[in-house]
């Protein structure tokens, strides 16, 4: 049953990768698309790029603190939502992941 645990986590770990490359691809995309439909928005929160966008942007959406919601339209609102989404997805999994990872011997579960 533990080994199961453990190889269902190793089978689920390219799943986790390409989620987290979808999350990229979608923030670049959210990001670029805030530059050229809403540019004082954009220069407001410091012009944040792909690699530099955690504590402007990732971090508000994933607490659902973004500032600036009424400033943008339905397109951008359903992005960030599904940003949101990939944010607490890979949150919890990498949590979860490293959790076992550290705690494996404790647990028993060392081959």
């Amino acid at each position: 049953m533990v080994s199961f645990i453990m190889d269902l986590f190793i089978a689920a770990m390219p799943v986790a990768i390409i989620f987290s490359f979808v999350y990229f691809l979608e923030m670049c995309l959210f990001l670029r698309s805030l530059e050229s439909e809403s540019p004082v928005f954009w220069v407001s929160l410091g012009s944040p790029t792909a690699g530099r966008a955690t504590r402007s942007v990732a971090l508000p959406i994933l607490f659902g603190k973004f500032g600036g919601i009424d400033s943008l339209n339905r397109k951008q609102r359903q992005r960030m939502n599904r940003l949101r989404i990939y944010l607490v997805g890979l949150l919890f999994f990498y949590a979860f992941w490293l959790g076992l990872v550290a705690f494996r011997r404790q647990l028993g579960w060392h081959t």
